[in-house]
């Protein structure tokens, strides 16, 4: 178990910087996860029974970005989800250049 922070001023981008950050804990040596920043959050579509579909990119420097969309029964939850999803979009994390 592990807990993740992020920035509070917009919802999905701190759900997805904490994901970003949850990982670092669960992978401390070396931290890969933390070379890695949130580019944009996108909410692309909220269906008629509330679940909501999110697109995500996150990147490390100017290397290569990632990326993830999953849904979830809030923003914040498809956010997240969806960061999970760009960080698996490789088998591990591609090792620094």
């Amino acid at each position: 178990r592990t807990v993740g922070r992020g920035p509070l001023a917009r919802a999905g981008q701190a759900a997805a910087a904490a994901t970003l950050d949850a990982l670092v804990g669960l992978e401390p040596e070396p931290p890969r996860a933390a070379q890695w920043h949130v580019g944009w959050v996108r909410t692309i579509d909220t269906t008629a029974d509330r679940e909501f579909l999110v697109a995500v990119m996150i990147r490390r420097g100017l290397d290569r970005s990632l990326y993830g969309l999953a849904s979830g029964a809030s923003p914040v939850e498809a956010a997240a989800r969806a960061t999970l999803h760009a960080c698996n979009r490789v088998v591990g994390w591609p090792l620094p250049s």
